[in-house]
């Protein structure tokens, strides 16, 4: 539900960087921006395991994310939002999802002119 609000009130903006986004393009971002997370958490964690993999790499970033709570007076507003994607590890997922959004896409427009 807060992906369908925050595509309602047009907050994708902060993430997408695009004036008009469709729903299901919103959606997949924040789905890849989710398995970025994963990603990033099971190559750049120190551990033998996956599970340790993923604490390890979000316990480094739990400094910035605290900061971020601490300095939250509103909740979520707009302005909250968009300094929490500069938290790194937001960031780091955004990047990843762009990315692969991109190609998505352009395979999707390939596939719509072949037809």
């Amino acid at each position: 539900m807060a992906i369908a609000e925050d595509f309602k009130n047009k907050e994708y903006l902060l993430d997408m960087k695009k004036a008009d986004v469709s729903c299901y393009q919103y959606a997949a971002f924040i789905c890849l921006h989710e398995v970025g997370h994963l990603c990033h958490g099971l190559l750049g964690g120190k551990g033998r395991d996956k599970r340790d993999r993923l604490f390890d790499y979000f316990n480094r970033g739990e400094y910035f994310y605290d900061r971020f709570i601490a300095e939250m007076k509103y909740g979520h507003t707009y302005k909250e939002k968009k300094k929490y994607r500069n938290i790194p590890h937001e960031k780091a997922a955004d990047q990843f999802a762009f990315h692969n959004l991109n190609i998505m896409l352009a395979d999707y427009n390939k596939q719509k002119k072949i037809k």
